[in-house]
């Protein structure tokens, strides 16, 4: 998920530059997830509020942990299919576990897709 994904990178950034109190404070778990999310609201909360707009998000999504990445995250994506769309761009769509269940058809289906041939064999997915 791209939300955990931006906590991980974040703890990533933080090991790498030795900031043990910020690996404290957020450790890799579901309460580290969380606190890192809460302190995240505590800091836009207030300019959220400013927003007409964000305040009907922040009365059905205000108890979401990292609500403001998850809309950021689904506008993404809304405004991506609707260019698609209405400039006529080929897509695929293919979700993570596609990845997971059967790598070699989803590789397949992506390079048939790009069209492309393999030229070496694909790393392992972790």
């Amino acid at each position: 998920d791209n939300i955990v994904a931006r906590f991980h990178w974040e703890l990533h950034k933080w090991k790498e530059q030795n900031q043990t109190k910020f690996l404290q404070q957020y450790p890799n778990n579901r309460d580290g997830f969380r606190s890192f999310c809460s302190v995240l609201r505590e800091k836009f909360q207030k300019e959220e509020k400013k927003s007409m707009f964000f305040n009907d998000i922040l009365s059905i999504a205000g108890d979401v942990p990292c609500y403001a990445d998850f809309f950021r995250y689904i506008q993404w994506h809304n405004h991506a299919f609707t260019m698609a769309w209405d400039l006529a761009v080929p897509t695929l769509v293919f979700h993570y576990e596609n990845y997971t269940i059967n790598f070699d058809e989803t590789k397949e289906r992506l390079l048939r897709f790009l069209g492309m041939k393999e030229n070496h064999p694909a790393p392992e997915f972790i």
